[in-house]
C-alpha cells in the first residue's frame, strides 16, 4: 500500500471496494470520506440515489467531511452536475460547497465547526 500511494499517516485507512455495497451496509464511522464514484466520465446512476447518499451522509463521524468528486469539463456534465447537486444532493447535503478543480467539481460538505465555506 505505501509503494502505491506513497506515506500514509498512522491513522489514514484506505478503503477499496465495491462503493454501493460497502456504503449500504458499512456501521464504521469516518472523519473524511473522498467520494470519486464516476467511471470514465460518467456517475453510475446508483451513485446518485437518494439512498445511497443518505447511506453515504451516516458514515460520516460527527464534525466528519465529505468530498463528493463530480466530472465538471463541459456544458453537458456541468448540466448533468449542477441538477444533480440541486434536486437531488443539497436535499441530503444542504448548504454543501462546490470546489471546481481543472474539469472535476468537488461538491463538500461537512457539519459543525468544520462545515467549509463557499467563495463567492
Amino acid at each position: 500500500l505505501s509503494k502505491q500511494y506513497g506515506y500514509l499517516p498512522p491513522r489514514l485507512t484506505m478503503v477499496h471496494k465495491d462503493a454501493y455495497h460497502y456504503v449500504l451496509n458499512c456501521m464504521q464511522k469516518f472523519d473524511l470520506i473522498h467520494a470519486d464514484l464516476y467511471v470514465d466520465d460518467t456517475t453510475p446512476p446508483q451513485f446518485e440515489k437518494e439512498e445511497f447518499l443518505i447511506a453515504l451522509k451516516g458514515l460520516l463521524a460527527p464534525r466528519g467531511l465529505l468530498l463528493y468528486s463530480r466530472f465538471y469539463s463541459d456544458s453537458h456534465h456541468r448540466k448533468l452536475t449542477d441538477d444533480f447537486r440541486k434536486n437531488v444532493f443539497a436535499k441530503i447535503f444542504p448548504g454543501a460547497a462546490a470546489i471546481e478543480t481543472n474539469g472535476n467539481v468537488m461538491l463538500v460538505w461537512g457539519e459543525g465547526e468544520s462545515k467549509p465555506k463557499e467563495k463567492n
